[in-house]
């Protein structure tokens, strides 16, 4: 799926981009809403190397379909 690629994309363009917390919460909601909330989790860990936060809706979203699932991260 085009969404599991997101983390290494991201990455990749950071030096040339400037993808934003708001970046970052729209694709975890989207791996949240499509089932794969252990990739979400994995999302919020690229956050940190460009000097972003994860805030409560990036959190809050996570663990909802991690506990929705019953899996854990």
């Amino acid at each position: 799926m085009l969404l599991r690629a997101a983390p290494a994309v991201l990455l990749r363009v950071a030096p040339h981009a400037a993808p934003d917390t708001a970046t970052f919460r729209i694709l975890t909601a989207a791996l949240c809403r499509v089932g794969q909330p252990s990739t979400a989790a994995d999302l919020l860990y690229y956050m940190s190397p460009l000097l972003l936060d994860p805030d409560t809706c990036h959190c809050h979203a996570v663990l909802a379909s991690l506990c929705h699932r019953g899996t854990t991260a």
